[in-house]
């Protein structure tokens, strides 16, 4: 108990004996040390208003891709039409029939030229720009929904299956998205793609119900269309701009698409550093693909996307897209289960007849 009173006393006595200017620095550097309060408590209205400007970047990003989800569409109606093209084409009363051998290359043509597109479409952007490269691919869209419109043979149907694997190619290689998008929802673009394509191929399953194949195609038509309009009101590729030396026009994008309170020129300055370091880099592509095995972030992934794409192609997603129209016919149609008639089958043929005349 002493002891504490003398380490009680011994504390007064030295505050006692401190310089007031060493007591005013002691509270001054105290002050300091205590975080400003105003700082740490955001009123209402900057809350709010970072919100309704975080939506607008998003509805802008949004808009400036509806080009691509419009052939996203696109291109899911292209892959379920051989299914209900095929269906329809095997009936009795069919605006001409087609073979076995007919029908296997209608469904199957639409990727004859894709792996050749993909090859050069890379090239193709990098000289022209992602946006111009998805204008050129509603060209083959919509003269392949018209050719399939317009026609009275299964060569014309080649023609337009073929023409449509050349726009496959180009949507299916696309950068736009990743690059006009912001790194927050690039994933979630990515994948609304994805969705797209599904909806065109049950939109196609949808019409079907209602519409003949020509029909349906003379609709479908409309889609690219209006992508190719679209396109000439969004911006381009700020990467591609930049590559070129269109600076001024890439911050312009830039302020088009997130706002005009966006460091515009700040990001083009990152992505202008980033293109010159690629282009003084003295390593090889050789050197770098030999050194692969250093670099996980990149083989992981690619070994990731090759496996899953072996996976759904192997798994027989396409075939049965193709023939899903068939299967499910053939597995719940009534008819089937009735035993064959000749009279029916007679009447059938009169009934056709009757309908060709009229």
């Amino acid at each position: 108990m002493g002891l504490f009173k003398f380490s009680v006393s011994f504390a007064k006595e030295k505050l006692r004996t401190l310089e007031p200017s060493k007591r005013a620095k002691a509270k001054t550097s105290l002050a300091v040390l205590l975080p400003a309060t105003s700082n740490y408590r955001p009123t209402v209205q900057s809350i709010c208003t970072q919100e309704v400007t975080q939506k607008q970047r998003t509805w802008s990003q949004v808009v400036s891709l509806l080009p691509v989800y419009l052939l996203q569409l696109c291109y899911g109606m292209n892959s379920g039409f051989p299914a209900i093209l095929t269906a329809q084409l095997a009936e009795p009363c069919s605006e001409f029939g087609i073979t076995e051998d007919q029908e296997s290359w209608i469904v199957s043509l639409d990727n004859l030229l894709a792996p050749l597109i993909c090859i050069i479409s890379g090239f193709l952007q990098q000289q022209f720009g992602p946006l111009r490269i998805l204008m050129v691919s509603c060209v083959p869209y919509t003269a392949g929904w018209i050719a399939a419109a317009m026609a009275t043979h299964a060569h014309h149907l080649y023609i337009s299956r073929i023409l449509v694997s050349i726009s496959h190619a180009f949507i299916c290689t696309t950068v736009y998205t990743v690059e006009i998008s912001s790194k927050e929802l690039r994933g979630s673009f990515s994948v609304l793609e994805s969705v797209l394509r599904c909806v065109g191929s049950v939109l196609m399953y949808i019409l079907a119900l209602s519409f003949r194949w020509w029909e349906i195609a003379s609709l479908a038509s409309v889609v690219p269309i209006l992508a190719f309009i679209s396109c000439m009101f969004v911006p381009e590729s700020p990467v591609f701009l930049v590559k070129k030396g269109r600076l001024d026009e890439a911050e312009c994008n830039f302020s088009r698409t997130f706002g005009p309170k966006y460091d515009s020129e700040m990001e083009v300055k990152m992505i202008s550093d980033n293109l010159e370091g690629l282009r003084q880099s003295t390593s090889r592509k050789s050197d770098y693909i030999r050194s692969i095995k250093t670099h996980p972030e990149v083989y992981k992934p690619f070994f990731i996307i090759v496996f899953l794409s072996l996976v759904q192609q192997f798994s027989g997603v396409s075939v049965i897209r193709a023939y899903v129209v068939k299967i499910f016919d053939g597995v719940f149609s009534e008819s089937n289960h009735q035993p064959f008639n000749p009279s029916n089958s007679s009447m059938l043929v009169t009934e056709c007849s009757a309908e060709s005349q009229t």
